[in-house]
């Protein structure tokens, strides 16, 4: 039982985690989405970009998983 409680804080914890990083991404793509409406945006910005939402792909795919477990 305890196990499960800490499984369940752990997710909780994690959920947070992946919350901050979607608004962190979500940010950036406003950035870049600006850079771009002025002429500013670079292709390392998009390709900074997709690094991010790659990253938050296997986050939630990860998340999802220990969903499932618990």
């Amino acid at each position: 039982m305890a196990q499960l409680f800490e499984s369940a804080a752990m997710s909780a914890s994690f959920q947070m985690i992946v919350d901050h990083y979607e608004t962190a991404v979500s940010l950036q793509e406003r950035i870049v989405t600006r850079a771009r409406q002025v002429g500013l945006a670079t292709k390392s910005d998009d390709e900074f970009l997709e690094h991010l939402n790659a990253a938050l792909e296997r986050v939630r795919q990860s998340l999802a998983r220990a969903d499932q477990r618990n």
